[in-house]
This record gives structure tokens, sequence and C-alpha cells, in this order.
């Protein structure tokens, strides 16, 4: 009877072990993003990654690591490219690679959100240009996740916004990138590059009197000391859906078509 009881307890050891085995991911991928967990865009990172695993019958797992837990986006963009970490979705460093610039700040490649839509589209004119220039650095783009248009916020309204040759006479912190002095100047700004960890602490010691960059949502983070909001889609904002090149050479075809 024993000898039963034990076989039978082999038996049932053998087949939970195997159904355990079966149902393990045969890939795990780690991927950040700069943004706090619940947010809507960690939301949409775990959703994606849910999606993922749906569609590889879970056969990929990603492990989401919100608000910069393995490192800011200039950090990721270099981890990734090693492989150290295989996913990421974030903007292009272009302190990295100046190149980079046309993948994160460069002004007015587009005029609305459907020029967007079809420029930054898989096929699209805009992404095939960019994704050549993150294969340089070794990385996949997958895909566009589109933040928005851009502008600035502002303690009050300064003179003719809408009239370039009108000086400004306003401080506007931009960020440390020359296409976004040069555009913010060209507005009739004297533009101020500051970090952005400063830029609250600049409006409200008056270094500076606004802060440009990113669409309305972020100025809605300096709501207690700007309030004025203007929409100048100077450019479209896009973070990227990226995996290391390596490990994506190395997935089989039916698993990169369900990531992409």
């Amino acid at each position: 009877m024993r000898k039963v009881l034990a076989l039978a307890l082999v038996v049932v050891l053998v087949l939970a072990f195997g159904a355990a085995a079966s149902a393990a991911p045969k890939w795990t991928f780690k991927m950040g993003h700069p943004n706090p967990a619940g947010t809507p865009y960690d939301q949409s990172a775990n959703k994606f990654a849910e999606l993922v695993e749906q569609k590889t019958n879970g056969q990929v797992k990603i492990n989401i690591f919100p608000n910069n837990q393995l490192g800011d986006w200039t950090e990721t963009f270099e981890l990734i490219s090693r492989g150290v970490v295989e996913m990421g979705l974030q903007i292009a460093n272009a302190q990295y690679d100046p190149k980079l610039n046309f993948a994160y700040y460069m002004p007015y490649v587009v005029n609305d959100i459907e020029e967007a839509k079809s420029a930054y589209a898989p096929g699209g004119w805009a992404f095939g240009i960019i994704k050549d220039l993150w294969l340089e650095h070794d990385i996949q783009p997958l895909a566009v996740w589109p933040i928005g248009f851009a502008g600035v916020s502002l303690r009050s309204m300064p003179p003719s916004p809408g009239d370039p040759n009108v000086p400004k006479n306003m401080k506007v912190r931009v960020m440390p990138l020359a296409a976004c002095s040069m555009t913010y100047e060209a507005l009739g700004y004297i533009a101020t590059p500051i970090p952005y960890a400063e830029v609250y602490s600049g409006i409200q010691t008056g270094i500076v009197d606004g802060q440009q960059g990113g669409p309305p949502f972020q100025a809605w983070s300096f709501r207690d000391v700007n309030k004025v909001w203007i929409q100048y889609n100077d450019y479209f904002e896009q973070h990227w859906i990226t995996i290391n090149k390596g490990v994506w050479d190395k997935l089989p075809a039916d698993i990169q078509a369900a990531l992409q």
C-alpha cells in the first residue's frame, strides 16, 4: 500500500512539475519608464505587457519598472543598447547622439495630429528615419507612444503671443538642446536652459517665468506657479517602445509579430 501511495505521489509531483514548467515563459524582459506607478503612462506600459503575454500565449513576460527604477532615460538608452535592459518605453537620447534630436525635439516636423499619425506610424516617413537612427545604436524600435503637441506655460500672458516679431520679455525654461533655444528665441522669448528638476523652484523664485516642453498635462504640474498655457505646437513629443537589437534578432518571427 505504501509503495502504491509513494508511486502515486511521484506521478502527481511529476505532472505538477511538468505543468509548471510548460506554463513558465520562455522569455522574460525588463522594461523601464520614467513615470510613477499608477499613472496613465504606467497603465499603458502594463497594458502592453499584458497584451504581449496574451498574444504569445504566455511565452513572453515583460516586467515593468516605473519611475526610473532602472535609471533615467539617458541611462536606460545605454543599458538597452548594451542589452543589460531588454526593453524600454522612453525618449531617444540626443545627448548620446545629436542626430537623435529628430527622434525627440525637432520643431514643426508635423502640423497636426492627423499628420503625426501618418508620419510616426510604422511605415511612415518619420518612423523610417528615426528607426534607422535607433538601429545605429543596436536598439530596435517597435512603435511610437504619442505624448502630444507641446507649448509653453507662463506666470502671465505675454504681449502678442502669436506674433514672433514682438519681444515677450519673458524668460522661458527650455530643454538643454540647441533646437529648443533657437525655437523659443525665434518666438520672441528669452530661452533659459535649466534642468527639469529645477523648473518648479526656478519659476517660484523668478529665475524663469515659465517652462517649455511637453503637452498641457506637463504644464498641470506647474499650475500653482503658472497660470497661462499657450499651445504653440512647436513639436510633437513621442516616446518609443524599444527592444535591444540582439535580443530582437534571436526571437522567432511569430514572437516578433506579436510584439509589434
